[in-house]
């Protein structure tokens, strides 16, 4: 199985193997998976792979997609990529393999920086509608959501600067009077 937007093999090529020989085991609950991406800073350095007899890097972020059971005990790094943004081609190829593999994705999740809003708006995907077509089987929509901690810590900063306006402190006064 190739990667289909590269000629060089990642950390996809040992799961994808994992995978094609875990996957049958599974029952079919198990196989109700999620894919969870984020984005994170690295260090400006390189590093050889002795595996892939390459130099890795160096990158200022790296892309990881991980993939988790929603009912089952695996949870799998599948993707990482230097400088690499996650977008709406790159979350449709793994979608489709992972769903080539025998395995049903439900459920995308990422946090809400500026990147994945840009890619849930290329999804079409709204508060009304948060679901967008599955590339493998259109007949089947996937949820887009962001990670619970993400939102809760939106919150608190909301709350922290309605407390600094002291609005909602005047407004919470008045509701307890």
């Amino acid at each position: 199985i190739l990667w289909p937007s590269q000629n060089i093999w990642t950390l996809v090529d040992s799961n994808l193997f994992l995978l094609i020989a875990v996957v049958p085991k599974l029952t079919e609950n198990e196989k109700l998976v999620q894919i969870t991406f984020d984005e994170m800073y690295t260090k400006k350095k390189v590093g050889w792979d002795p595996k892939m007899d390459a130099l890795i890097g160096p990158g200022t972020k790296m892309q990881c997609i991980v993939l988790r059971s929603l009912t089952g005990i695996f949870k799998l790094p599948f993707f990482f990529g230097f400088d690499r943004k996650m977008n709406k081609k790159l979350l449709n190829e793994t979608i489709y393999v992972i769903e080539s593999l025998g395995l049903k994705n439900l459920l995308t999740v990422c946090d809400q920086a500026g990147e994945n809003v840009g890619l849930q708006n290329a999804l079409k995907v709204t508060v009304e509608n948060n679901t967008f077509p599955n590339p493998f089987d259109p007949s089947r929509f996937v949820f887009y959501t962001y990670d619970f901690w993400h939102s809760l810590k939106n919150l608190r900063y909301t709350f922290i600067d309605s407390l600094k306006n002291s609005t909602w402190l005047c407004c919470l006064n008045a509701i307890l009077s």
